[in-house]
């Protein structure tokens, strides 16, 4: 489970590059046009795009900068099986979800709702299987 935690903090590193890297490129259409959608906006209104270019650009590099916190957290405390690694990612976790896929369902980002879960599942799940090695005074 461990690895797989690995594995999950370079996918979010690097899809977070892959944002900063692609929004501004029209290989990022298929990410702009629910989003645009939502919102009633067309590709052609150039300050809507410049916006989510900008908006696009924030978010890959704090996910980015997210999954390598994840990755150190990972490689030092987490291994030597430190209790505040696990609540502090299992907390971090709920403190992005909760909020941002609130919002995202609110506003109609249905898009969002499903990645942000699919990321809460690829991450929870094999946190999940790690609580009784953090915790075992607690089965």
């Amino acid at each position: 489970m461990y690895y797989w935690l690995i594995v999950t903090s370079w996918l979010i590193t690097g899809f977070g590059l892959f944002i900063v890297i692609l929004a501004q490129t029209p290989l990022f259409e298929n990410f702009n046009k629910p989003v645009l959608a939502v919102f009633n906006l067309t590709p052609e209104i150039i300050v809507a795009q410049k916006l989510l270019i900008w908006l696009y650009s924030v978010l890959g590099a704090t996910m980015a900068g997210w999954g390598v916190f994840i990755w150190f957290l990972l490689k030092n405390a987490f291994v030597k099986k430190e209790k505040w690694a696990w609540r502090a990612l299992a907390i971090s976790m709920m403190v992005w979800f909760i909020p941002d896929t609130m919002i995202s369902a609110i506003y109609g980002v249905y898009f969002n709702v499903v990645v942000n879960s699919l990321l809460l599942l690829i991450i929870a799940l094999p946190l999940s299987f790690t609580y009784k090695d953090f915790f075992p005074d607690n089965n």
